[in-house]
């Protein structure tokens, strides 16, 4: 065998190694790509990514949060106006009835 054939046959060798490298490199692409995807998401396609989700979540936490904080007002103020006007009746009744 001579040298050029030997460098032939390393040649095939190197190619068919490069080819499967490339096919290899393809697969990781695609798959790097959705998981950008899935993470950033896709506006074309309109699919939400985990970065938009977590967005919507955090901002249905807050109008969450204030709608209890504003309930938990109405709550205190109902319980104060109806203690007022107990201790009103109270003292009306007391005064009229057991003077």
């Amino acid at each position: 065998m001579t040298d050029i054939e030997s460098v032939k046959i390393e040649l095939k060798d190197l190619s068919s190694e490069m080819k499967d490298l490339s096919s290899r490199f393809n697969k990781l692409e695609t798959k790097i790509n959705e998981l950008y995807n899935s993470i950033v998401g896709n506006q074309k396609l309109g699919f939400y990514g985990l970065v938009e989700r977590v967005e919507d979540l955090e901002t249905l936490t807050k109008k969450l949060t204030t709608l209890i904080q504003n309930l938990k007002n109405r709550a205190i103020g109902f319980s104060l106006g109806f203690a007022s006007i107990f201790t009103i009746l109270y003292e009306v009744v007391k005064y009229k009835f057991f003077k």
